[in-house]
């Protein structure tokens, strides 16, 4: 069975023997944006990509059965076109969602703590202690997707003793929140959150859903973070709440456009808090998605059933 994996996974030489030694004729491609696959790596069966058909045309894969991507969103993957051809994908899905979490409470802690305070002061060798810093404790936080990632964050918020309500579609009850509302209701209840924390999928129903009506609508002390997806949030409308003190502060580690553009006014603001969509990094990620795509690969070539099918 012929394996392709792309460099855009993470996988160690060492990593790529084993699949090797499984008994997958392996090969490994350089650069699934820049390098053309050869014409042996496109008679692939299975392809191990990160999203290779933004830049590759599917059509010159003609064996293709499995893609299994080492990402969780699905926006930039082809799901119509893999279903009409019959081609199985999967994500990696779970792989990512504590990093996440642990991601969306250190800036929920260091917004709270105002952390950047004492790092100015270290700078500039000045001591000056603050008498009200805030907390966590007693606050409400709405947290939009309840998906794994989401669970994880509310899992962490209840931790703190914050009363979180989660947000999806169904308003089915899910793990760790105290309540679950359909987010058609948002616009109503969104003013009663401390804390507003995207953890959403981007299609047609999320862009733009965070805008200046919805912004407007939040308290002058709230706080919103977004891991979800760039778009869902509408920059603009963000930069002139966070200009008025419209809300507190916000932390984005996804953008309408990737790398945040320099001539963004985003990055002159006080109260907004940047990360270049590195939340869910950690260093145990990559061998946890090679344990996925190891069992996913047996589990394809015995004819068992395959985790995270989307």
């Amino acid at each position: 069975m012929k394996v392709v994996v792309t460099n855009r996974t993470g996988f160690t030489k060492e990593m790529c023997q084993v699949i090797a030694d499984a008994g997958f004729e392996l090969m490994y491609h350089d650069d699934e944006q820049k390098t053309p696959f050869t014409e042996e790596e496109k008679q692939c069966e299975v392809l191990w990509t990160h999203n290779a058909f933004s830049y590759n045309n599917m059509d010159e894969f003609p064996n293709l059965k499995l893609v299994m991507a080492a990402m969780v969103g699905l926006d930039v993957q082809p799901l119509e076109e893999f279903k009409r051809r019959g081609i199985t994908f999967c994500n990696a899905r779970g792989v990512y969602d504590i990093p996440i979490a642990e991601f969306v409470l250190m800036r929920l802690l260091e917004m709270q703590k105002k952390a950047y305070v004492f790092e100015e002061q270290k700078r500039t060798r000045s001591w000056q202690q603050l008498r009200l810093l805030g907390h966590l404790n007693d606050k409400k936080a709405a947290v939009l997707g309840t998906g794994g990632i989401g669970k994880q964050i509310a899992k962490r918020l209840v931790a703190f003793d914050v009363d979180v309500t989660g947000y999806n579609r169904s308003g089915k009850e899910q793990e760790y929140f105290h309540r679950v509302h359909k987010i058609s209701a948002l616009a109503e209840e969104i003013g009663q959150y401390d804390m507003v924390i995207i953890a959403l999928p981007k299609d047609a129903t999320t862009v733009d859903l965070i805008n200046k009506a919805m912004l407007s609508k939040m308290k002058e002390t709230a706080i919103l973070v977004n891991v979800g997806r760039g778009g869902i949030v509408n920059e603009k409308d963000l930069h002139e709440a966070l200009t008025n003190h419209t809300i507190a502060a916000a932390a984005l580690d996804v953008y309408e456009t990737e790398p945040l553009q320099k001539e963004s006014p985003l990055w002159d603001l006080e109260n907004f808090y940047f990360s270049p969509h590195n939340s869910y990094s950690s260093a145990q990620n990559d061998e946890q998605m090679f344990a996925w795509m190891m069992e996913n690969l047996c589990n394809y070539r015995d004819g068992k059933p395959l985790k995270n099918i989307v």
